[in-house]
């Protein structure tokens, strides 16, 4: 949504986004992803399955992870 662009944008222009993008478009299968990418594709899967969309994310539905051990545990 478009408040929330000023926000995300600062992300945008990381270079931690630009390599995590980077990361996406070369690995090609699940053995060539890296474990944070696994976990990320996971998280996301799990949200279309709910059938969520990004704005109601803070519905009971959505499960707030810690740190990454904990999110590889709920993939």
């Amino acid at each position: 949504p478009e408040p929330y662009l000023p926000f995300l944008s600062r992300f945008l222009e990381t270079q931690m986004f630009a390599s995590f993008i980077d990361s996406k478009i070369l690995c090609h299968d699940d053995e060539d992803k890296e474990h944070t990418l696994r976990v990320f594709d996971s998280r996301v899967d799990k949200i279309r399955m709910l059938n969520v969309r990004t704005p109601t994310l803070r519905t009971s539905m959505y499960q707030k992870c810690t740190n990454i051990d904990e999110a590889g545990k709920m993939a």
